[in-house]
């Protein structure tokens, strides 16, 4: 029995879905990703009141960190499997497409070899080819492991004529992905939070049982509290709830939208969600330059091939402006595709959709023809290294300066305990010496 064909929502306009229709499917996610912060809170509870039966009621943070530290393991393995069926479908159909063989045979051949949901992933595949559905759009429905940035890029080359070039790159980065440690983002997400939660359970620990005997005993010897240790507790007193709530929140929507993503290996499309954390990433400091140079790398090897194929520079922007890039880059993409549609030149209608001064600059001095096309390449080359130079020194530089944060936090609040018991020993032998 063959599938119906479903509706594909963020490929091509005309697939689209309605505001309404959009904003009922963030409601949608939104309600499935509190559902698993629940479960995560059930879980960090349940590992709390283990450990507080266990060992004792002010350890329960440690049942806490344990849930917080397996899910990140448990992440890992399902990420691997899913990373591994999206290589394993993408090298069966860059192979067929690139030796020229009938997809739909490659596809029954290449699932009868492969086990488990992968040869279930290929079966599917198959019998969407056979609906006659596109390419990228049976990809789409067939294999939810394969990201919708590298769909989107596959259904542009796929108009243009470009799939086999296209394909062998998405299969190399596919395959570095699949590579990449995702402990190693896990553990980023993850431990900000865990730590704040540890620290401000201990300074709120300290705060009940430790620093009220502190002040009795200075009570009985007539001694000040150090102003330090004074001013770090009131300032836990005034701020360590606050920041433990909006740390634990962040870590039970981190948490739920790691399980819900376990569990649920689907793309979310365009949202009205999505547009504003585009928009949000698209105007902080860093992040708007990782948004930039990833997108402008997509768009720009996307033009250079299109007009390798022969298509004409509107057609080409207008279709790199369905790539899945930064909904402020897209807007500026669609602005540049119409400009250059209404018969402005590439440089000038360029400068005014808001490109980069680099891209419009060498378009002025080799902006037609051939030359178009290497400038674009180029680009491309350029854009794409500075966003691996950025995302490699961001990689190296977060945990120093996460270790060298909670360090300082965590010194600040043991030189506050320890400045009492100098002041009291150095008070205690003063006296002393007075007699």
């Amino acid at each position: 029995m063959r599938l119906a064909a479903p509706r594909l929502p963020f490929l091509l306009p005309e697939y689209g879905e309605t505001e309404t229709g959009q904003m009922l499917r963030t409601l949608k996610y939104i309600l499935e990703v509190l559902f698993w912060m629940v479960a995560v809170a059930a879980l960090l509870f349940g590992g709390a009141l283990l450990v507080s039966l266990g060992l004792a009621p002010s350890l329960f943070f440690l049942g806490i960190a344990g849930v917080l530290l397996s899910l990140p393991l448990f992440m890992r393995l399902v990420t691997h499997s899913r990373n591994r069926r999206a290589v394993v479908v993408l090298s069966y159909l860059e192979q067929a497409v690139r030796l020229n063989l009938p997809l739909p045979r490659m596809l029954w051949a290449a699932q009868r070899s492969e086990p488990g949901k992968t040869g279930y992933r290929l079966a599917q595949f198959r019998q969407r080819l056979e609906d006659g559905l596109p390419v990228a759009y049976a990809l789409e429905v067939a294999a939810p492991e394969v990201p919708e940035r590298q769909i989107s890029m596959l259904a542009a080359a796929e108009r243009v004529g470009r799939m086999p070039q296209a394909l062998a790159r998405l299969v190399d980065e596919v395959a570095q992905r699949a590579r990449r440690d995702v402990l190693d983002v896990m553990f980023y997400r993850m431990y900000p939070p865990l730590m704040i939660i540890a620290v401000s359970g201990v300074i709120g620990l300290i705060g009940v049982f430790v620093l009220p005997r502190y002040q009795a005993i200075f009570n009985d010897f007539g001694i000040k509290l150090p102003w330090i240790t004074l001013a770090v507790f009131d300032s836990a007193r005034m701020f360590a709830p606050l920041v433990a709530m909006l740390a634990l929140c962040s870590a039970l929507w981190i948490g739920g939208r790691t399980l819900w993503e376990t569990f649920h290996p689907m793309r979310i499309g365009d949202t009205v969600l999505r547009a504003g954390i585009d928009r949000l990433l698209w105007f902080l400091p860093v992040s708007h330059g990782l948004q930039r140079d990833r997108g402008l790398a997509d768009v720009l090897e996307f033009l250079a091939d299109a007009m390798d194929a022969g298509a004409p520079a509107d057609r080409a922007l207008a279709e790199a402006a369905e790539l899945r890039t930064n909904m402020v880059l897209k807007l500026r993409i669609r602005r540049w595709a119409q400009l250059v549609a209404s018969g402005r030149d590439l440089q000038s209608a360029a400068r005014e959709a808001g490109m980069p001064t680099i891209v419009h600059g060498m378009l002025a001095m080799h902006g037609t023809g051939e030359d178009a096309k290497n400038v674009f390449r180029f680009l491309a080359r350029y854009y794409r290294s500075r966003f691996s130079r950025m995302s490699a020194f961001l990689q190296a530089a977060t945990v120093p300066a996460m270790v060298m944060l909670f360090g300082l936090l965590v010194g600040t609040v043991a030189f506050s305990l320890f400045m009492p018991m100098i002041s009291l020993i150095n008070s205690v032998s003063a006296g002393n010496r007075g007699l």
